[in-house]
């Protein structure tokens, strides 16, 4: 079976995992995929350390899983499925107990690669991979020391939307904001007016509403 030696961590994408995760698996003492001679005589044992924990996220694990399976009958899957904020603190825990995951989904790679527990995926990425296909900066932020230590599944775009109307009210038009300072005082002239300078899109509620603050 096919045992990586360090966690091996991607943002991925369903059409990746098997691939990526094979090519890892080359560096390990026991595996099957040198004699194998076709995908479907390659077998693994993958585990993978899932945020999510409610059905809508499960589902999107299933339907991977599915993927996976159709294509690669031979290995099989168990997820470890736990919320976005204990992820980091799991994986700290099974690395120092020898049992890391294969595979992971993670936001940012900073501590994962401090502590030692991301291999470096640039030798296993290969025609199938073509980075031209992503947007740029999420490659640049998957990358440490010139290593790319994980692949972009999605990206979230945050961007403003302006009411021209009560811009130009306030004396400010679309491309008088260009850094936060002008976005700043465009509010409070809106403000003054007896209107919302400026407002979140969902209203200061929801799970994700950190993002909003992280943006502003």
């Amino acid at each position: 079976m096919i045992k990586a030696k360090k966690v091996f961590s991607l943002l991925l994408s369903a059409t990746l995992v098997s691939a990526a995760f094979l090519g890892c698996g080359n560096k390990a003492a026991n595996t099957d995929t040198n004699k194998a001679s076709s995908s479907k005589d390659i077998k693994a044992n993958i585990k993978i350390l899932w945020p999510g924990t409610t059905e809508a996220e499960k589902k999107v694990a299933q339907d991977l899983q599915d993927k996976v399976k159709k294509d690669y009958p031979g290995i099989n899957i168990q997820y470890i499925f736990l919320n976005w904020s204990d992820i980091e603190k799991k994986l700290a825990i099974m690395v120092q107990g020898g049992d890391s995951p294969d595979l992971m989904m993670i936001q940012d790679i900073t501590n994962p690669v401090a502590m030692g527990a991301l291999e470096p995926l640039d030798q296993y990425l290969n025609a199938n991979i073509n980075k031209d296909k992503f947007i740029k900066a999420t490659w640049e932020v998957m990358q440490k020391d010139n290593n790319t230590y994980a692949i972009p599944a999605l990206a979230i775009i945050y961007s403003h939307v302006a009411n021209t109307e009560l811009l130009d009210k306030a004396g400010f038009k679309v491309n008088d904001l260009k850094t936060w300072g002008d976005l700043i005082k465009a509010s409070n002239a809106i403000k003054s007016t007896g209107k919302n300078g400026y407002a979140m899109a969902n209203g200061g509620e929801g799970r994700f509403t950190f993002r909003d603050f992280m943006m502003v």
